[in-house]
């Protein structure tokens, strides 16, 4: 069976978008025994620093790829870069780097690493927009259940590879001033991304990111934006907490934190009402 592949996606910076897809996996993986495998597509590979510690980093450098090398050595036929010979065989076991897996086996988190050089891969080059859906179908992926593209926050042709491989998003939001507008744009590039590529993406839907109850304006702001979304919102949103700060600093995930039970609860609601929205 085809691994569920979803992009986790926002136009604007600073939404925690990266905590959101470093938790659920964690989720996933450790409160449902799922196999999963999170994509770092970020040129600022914040998803890579929370699943990697420096030395491995440096290790992985050594001995594997990043989605970098991906782009230059495997399927570019155009642009600087030479093409690859004729019969080329990807091992991409050579991108996987295994977070954690499970004392039976059946279960593991993955993740191919991302880094500061993607930028420099992409500058000027051209790449099939079907390219990293093409890599994603082969059967290799076919062991996992979840793919999480966890996705730059601008619309380049990072996004365009990651909505044509996912054809499903996920939007964390705040609910502040600029999430209007926010969420505008993002629909624009959703209605555009069609026009060029006659793809329809499917929407999970909006999770509130960095919830304040107390916060004056939170519920008022929430409101437009959803008026203005107009789709699916999460019941369950995620509250403004330090401690998500905390265990992102110890590669860990909420769940594994001294967080209290209420924050821990509350994660692990939002991700049962993800598997109901994607199964």
């Amino acid at each position: 069976m085809a691994p569920k592949t979803i992009a986790i996606i926002n136009m604007k910076g600073g939404v925690g978008k990266t905590t959101l897809t470093w938790n659920l996996a964690q989720h996933l993986f450790s409160n449902h025994d799922k196999k999963v495998l999170i994509i770092d597509l970020d040129p600022q590979a914040n998803a890579t620093v929370l699943g990697l510690s420096e030395e491995e980093f440096k290790e992985h450098k050594q001995n594997k790829k990043t989605i970098a090398d991906l782009f230059i050595n495997c399927y570019r036929k155009y642009g600087p870069f030479p093409k690859p010979k004729s019969g080329t065989i990807v091992d991409y076991k050579d991108y996987i780097f295994r977070r954690e897996v499970s004392i039976d086996k059946q279960a593991y988190l993955d993740l191919v690493p991302s880094e500061l050089d993607l930028s420099a891969v992409l500058k000027g080059a051209y790449i099939d927009p079907f390219m990293l859906e093409n890599v994603l179908g082969l059967p290799y992926f076919n062991k996992y259940e979840y793919i999480l593209i966890d996705c730059a926050p601008t619309n380049s042709i990072l996004t365009t590879l990651s909505l044509n491989a996912a054809k499903k998003i996920l939007v964390p939001v705040m609910a502040d001033t600029f999430a209007v507008y926010g969420v505008e744009l993002m629909q624009e590039v959703l209605r555009q991304h069609k026009e060029d590529f006659n793809v329809e993406v499917g929407i999970i839907g909006l999770v509130f990111m960095r919830w304040e109850e107390k916060k004056a304006n939170q519920q008022e702001f929430k409101e437009k934006i959803v008026a203005a979304w107009g789709g699916t919102t999460f019941r369950n949103s995620i509250r403004n907490n330090d401690w998500y700060k905390i265990a992102n600093g110890r590669r860990t995930d909420i769940s594994q934190s001294a967080a209290h039970d209420e924050v821990k609860r509350e994660f692990t609601a939002f991700t049962r009402e993800f598997i109901e929205k994607t199964e």
